[in-house]
């Protein structure tokens, strides 16, 4: 991608001008290693700020997405939407899936079992971290997820960019769910 600035120092990627981007996050994140930059987002793609040349750099990313409940909710919470909290003995691999509609199902159908309450999160991840670990499918061809293992969950969780969203939530037992966006 070629990189300029126009008279006003706004910079471009591409034909994309950056003055045009949503800001999601104002809080420095973890890109590049040790550096800390401000992340602004379109699509799949964050244009990372580097102070040190006055430009822009693209990190690609890869959206994945994770149904849980509330108890896990309760404590993504508690760590500033940033991270994903340790797994229990039980649980020796985190799961996130590749599409929205498998996490529907797991959340619709699982997680609001005995009147619990669903969640379907979406946050991005690093592409170049992802690149390395094969992704599975467990059934159907949209039943895609990377298997974690517990003791690699930290590791995972520092090429989170950005926040985890909640973007999907349902109620009840599975034969009465209403879904709220």
């Amino acid at each position: 991608m070629s990189q300029s600035e126009d008279a006003l120092g706004v910079g471009f990627v591409g034909e994309v001008a950056l003055s045009t981007l949503v800001i999601t996050s104002i809080e420095p994140v973890a890109c590049f290693g040790d550096f800390y930059r401000d992340v602004v987002r379109q699509r799949d793609n964050l244009f990372v700020t580097l102070p040190q040349y006055g430009r822009f750099a693209a990190v690609d990313t890869v959206t994945l997405f994770r149904p849980t409940g509330e108890t896990e909710l309760a404590l993504i919470r508690e760590n500033g939407w940033k991270e994903f909290p340790p797994r229990l003995p039980e649980q020796p691999i985190f799961y996130p899936v590749l599409n929205e509609e498998y996490a529907v199902q797991i959340a619709r159908d699982w997680n609001t079992r005995d009147g619990g309450i669903g969640y379907v999160l979406r946050f991005a991840v690093e592409g170049d971290y992802l690149s390395r670990i094969p992704v599975k499918t467990v059934g159907a061809r949209i039943h895609q997820e990377y298997w974690i293992p517990a003791e690699e969950l930290d590791e995972f969780n520092r090429h989170i960019v950005g926040l985890i969203e909640v973007v999907k939530t349902f109620e009840g037992l599975a034969a009465d769910i209403e879904s709220r966006e």
